[in-house]
């Protein structure tokens, strides 16, 4: 199972339904974050492989970091490199403003995507 993650707090919540939902396959999940400003992101992927190494042994989960010049392309080639079967991309609940302006990844990959998409979005209150 592939999950793209943006480090969102919600992400750690987001992988455990996704692990919860797929949880007789006992997927090993392999999570991806696409690192476009060249920001080092490895502060981040330490901290979610301490919280789930702390809250989930028996989890198999690993962190890839990507450059992100090419989102589609780069996704596609990690989903054939590392064997994914399904992705997992969790969609933020946006205001109608920032619905105009932000350009959803989740949308164009669910175009271009080879296997299966799973998108979990947020749950209003």
């Amino acid at each position: 199972m592939g999950y793209a993650t943006d480090f969102l707090s919600a992400d750690p919540f987001q992988i455990w339904k996704s692990v919860r939902l797929l949880k007789d396959l006992q997927p090993e999940i392999k999570c991806v974050h696409f690192n476009g400003q060249q920001i080092n992101s490895s502060d981040k992927i330490k901290e979610f492989e301490t919280f789930f190494r702390e809250t989930s042994h028996a989890l198999k989960i690993s962190f890839y970091s990507l450059p992100g010049k090419n989102r589609i392309h780069d996704m596609n080639n990690f989903v054939d490199e590392q064997n994914v079967d399904v992705l997992v991309m969790y969609k933020p609940q946006r205001g109608f403003f920032e619905s105009l302006f932000h350009k959803s990844f989740t949308k164009d990959m669910s175009m271009h995507i080879k296997i299966p998409l799973l998108v979990q979005k947020e749950e209003s209150l």
